[in-house]
């Protein structure tokens, strides 16, 4: 018996070595299923979200919309600012990508975002971390009843709030500037970075062309929310690598911005011969944009990909930024970042 002794434990082995085999076969198929449907389901759950509109109201004023129209792509750039590179040894460049789509219950926006990414190592465990961007907007329309109530004049030749009926919204915007970030590595999962944006908010026109429901005083007019808006807005963020087996990478961000100083929201009326601007902080109204920003992402890098997508940020949007703007529905955010 002890002469076949080894024999048998060779085969015994051999069987246990085809069955764990079989084991970790299994767990890789669960595993690439869950993974599959991980980064599928916000994904699908972003678009179905998009196809359900939120009840419109002609309570809203339209001041109150068109603010918040132009503050929530502020909120996407904050999330797309550069994340922290995977390690330090080299020089890495890489371009961002994006797309922010925001309604209102009767007007909107749409951004094509673009930005390019430099990280400076100073050591295997940190650097600096510098980008630039520019992000271009398209405002949109939803013709309908609303109410008009200027927050940024007083003593207008008519009482408010004011029944209305919108004909026309147009205009375009450009979000641009540069930040500049110190990173550093405090394990091999965590890491983090503070830094200062330079900001610059050109509005170029926000023009809402509309009729007056008055009877008795009829009059068409335009309301221009066009102005030039510059921040300097302190941020920081906190990274951690999570599991990422079969060589795929997942990163969960948090980040916080904080734009100083923050101003009064401007306008210009027009009609006939009445032709005034202002803003909410030259009569008292207070100082409303921007906004500070607490927002969080989650990274996903495929194996052997030069390029990341940002499912958590899409998530992010689409599940807070109607709590954060009233009024905003339908909030549609992509991020992709590509190594050059």
């Amino acid at each position: 018996m002890l002469i076949y002794a080894p024999k048998i434990t060779e085969i015994l082995m051999g069987k246990m070595k085809n069955k764990l085999q079989k084991s970790h076969a299994k767990k890789l198929y669960v595993y690439s299923r869950f993974r599959l449907h991980f980064i599928l389901i916000p994904i699908v759950t972003s678009l179905a979200f998009t196809m359900h509109s939120n009840t419109s109201t002609a309570s809203e004023r339209i001041g109150y919309e068109a603010e918040h129209t132009l503050e929530s792509p502020m909120n996407a750039r904050y999330l797309a600012l550069p994340w922290i590179a995977d390690n330090f040894s080299q020089n890495k460049l890489r371009l961002q990508t994006g797309f922010n789509k925001v309604s209102a219950s009767r007007f909107g926006a749409s951004t094509l975002m673009l930005g390019l990414e430099y990280t400076l190592p100073t050591s295997s465990t940190g650097g600096y971390l510098f980008s630039i961007f520019s992000d271009l907007m398209q405002f949109n329309q939803n013709p309908g009843s609303a109410t008009f109530d200027p927050a940024f004049i007083n003593k207008l030749p008519f009482n408010t709030p004011l029944a209305v009926e919108i004909n026309d919204t147009r205009g375009s915007a450009q979000h641009y500037g540069i930040s500049g970030a110190r990173t550093n590595t405090l394990n091999h999962t965590q890491s983090w970075q503070y830094g200062l944006i330079l900001e610059y908010y050109n509005i170029e026109k926000f023009a809402v062309s509309f009729d007056s429901s008055l009877p008795d005083n009829n009059f068409s007019a335009v309301v221009d929310y066009g102005t030039k808006y510059s921040s300097l807005t302190p941020y920081i963020s906190f990274q951690q690598k999570l599991l990422s087996p079969e060589n795929f990478s997942y990163t969960l961000r948090i980040l916080a911005a904080w734009p100083l100083p923050r101003q009064g929201f401007h306008g210009r009326l027009s009609f006939d011969n009445f032709d005034r601007s202002g803003s909410t902080d030259s009569i008292g109204n207070g100082k409303h944009i921007p906004d500070p920003y607490l927002g969080f992402g989650l990274t996903v890098k495929l194996p052997g990909q030069k390029w990341k997508i940002d499912i958590g940020a899409s998530l992010n949007f689409m599940l807070t930024e109607g709590f954060i703007h009233k009024g905003i529905n339908r909030p549609v955010f992509l991020n992709i970042v590509w190594n050059l």
